[in-house]
């Protein structure tokens, strides 16, 4: 009896040396980079960068909350329970950890989410911002400029990427090819894209914008067209109305405002009043979230359509 309780003591002292000494060696307490955690009703909204793209999983209260695909954005909600104090952040690449973080998330700022607006006109951007009201849903604006767009790691510092309405001349030539290639890259490895009217130009693969035909087959993420200005096509009148599969319709000004094609897996959210020509549509590309409005978000005061814009922009950033 005494061997076999000194064989139990034995392995009880090697199991908590295990779990003090040899575990924490597997585990860095630091946090990964671009880490930042926003608390929100029944949970956390956790997000940081890997190097390469890998499966993220985070080990939260004794359960398991795992990425679908391997990513360089990671974006995990978890429901937060008060007694805990710590999550672990593994990274794993088939299904091997390859590098893992333990967190003391008490320590931890609750960071807003981070919306990274294109910065080339300031007035299309005050307008955005007061419109789509970022600041009431806990969204922080950040405008970006080209520089941002030089690495994959500065883009993911932000949980969307807006491209707001503007000059298409402009836009199609704000960036460099190395700098449109990270935007691309940024959203297929977990990233947010919304693009509102000629913004969207930038990711499309092919632009018909005042009969004149762009194409953008190395950096697209849209396979199909953005066709516009609306005003400048004679089916179309100075106004029309945007409508939803649900019933309600609001009318709008036209003046830089563009439909898309049917192209892919898209999701149409709402078209104008010949339901063939979609006036906003929805995707997901590899890891990432893809959002495009035909028409601009100001100057809308039909209650339906506003809290429509803001339900779509909740999905493309959570």
């Amino acid at each position: 009896m005494r061997k076999i309780g000194a064989i139990v003591l034995t392995i009880l002292i090697l199991s908590i040396a295990f779990f003090v000494f040899i575990v924490p060696l597997f585990n860095d307490y630091s946090t990964p980079p671009s880490f930042r955690i926003t608390h929100m009703d029944g949970g956390l909204f956790v997000r940081w960068y890997s190097k390469v793209p890998l499966i993220g999983k985070i080990e939260l209260d004794g359960k398991n909350y795992t990425e679908n695909c391997p990513v360089m954005l990671h974006k995990i909600f978890v429901p937060y329970f008060k007694r805990a104090t710590h999550i672990r952040i593994v990274e794993m690449d088939r299904k091997i950890e390859v590098h893992s973080f333990c967190i003391n998330i008490k320590n931890i700022k609750n960071s807003p989410i981070i919306i990274g607006l294109y910065n080339y006109s300031e007035i299309i951007n005050i307008s955005v911002i007061s419109k789509l009201e970022f600041e009431e849903q806990n969204f922080k604006i950040e405008k970006i400029v080209s520089n941002n767009f030089s690495s994959i790691q500065k883009l993911c510092s932000y949980d969307a990427v807006v491209f707001p309405n503007g000059d298409i001349n402009h836009i199609m030539g704000s960036l460099t090819y190395p700098e449109r290639e990270n935007l691309v890259r940024y959203v297929r490895e977990g990233g947010s894209f919304l693009g509102i009217s000629a913004g969207a130009s930038i990711i499309s693969k092919y632009v018909i914008w005042k009969n004149k035909d762009y194409e953008n087959c190395n950096f697209s993420l849209y396979p199909g067209k953005l066709i516009g200005p609306l005003n400048s096509i004679e089916i179309f009148k100075n106004s029309t109305k945007i409508r939803r599969y649900t019933g309600f319709s609001s009318e709008i000004n036209l003046t830089n405002a563009s439909y898309f094609t049917y192209s892919g897996n898209i999701s149409i959210i709402a078209t104008y009043e010949n339901p063939n020509r979609p006036a906003a549509i929805k995707f997901n590309i590899d890891g990432g979230r893809v959002l495009l409005f035909g028409f601009d978000l100001c100057n809308i005061k039909n209650k339906k359509l506003s809290e429509l814009i803001s339900s779509e922009i909740e999905w493309l950033v959570l």
